[in-house]
């Protein structure tokens, strides 16, 4: 086997592992909330191109049935997102959290997850300042305010 095939099928394996839990999330939380059908377009028309290279350049079979397959799994992506939109995903049923109303939220969570990281890390940097002010003997409140 040729070192280009064995790159070709770890190639298609991460392409497919890559669509099939994108796919599958759509189809649960009934959303396509980040998802543009644009990139999957663009991800259909490359392995469409690569199918045909795989087929008729290499004759390669596996790889070019393969890429078909993703093709198949970006266009049921494309419909997807055309069927649940694009749009941002809101959840009714999480309660607003005070001081981060104004925020914009990421369809994809990235700013949810840094904005508890950062949240986070001030609690603590406030609990060991508080906690130092006490074995110092000082007011914990001044330094907590500051």
């Amino acid at each position: 086997m040729l070192l280009i095939s064995v790159l070709s099928s770890v190639a298609i394996a991460f392409g497919i592992g890559a669509n099939l839990p994108q796919i599958s999330r759509m189809m649960r939380s009934r959303s396509a909330a980040g998802q543009s059908p644009v990139g999957w377009a663009m991800g259909a028309i490359t392995n469409l191109c690569l199918a045909y290279v795989n087929l008729v350049g290499l004759g390669a079979t596996f790889l070019g049935l393969a890429n078909l397959a993703t093709v198949v799994l970006c266009s049921i992506a494309i419909s997807l997102t055309l069927r649940f939109g694009g749009g941002v995903a809101t959840d009714d049923a999480a309660p607003a959290r005070p001081g981060h109303d104004t925020l914009v939220e990421l369809p994809t969570q990235e700013l949810v997850l840094l904005r508890e990281a950062v949240d986070s890390a001030a609690q603590r940097r406030a609990e060991w300042r508080a906690a130092r002010a006490m074995a110092e003997g000082e007011d914990p409140q001044e330094l907590i305010a500051a």
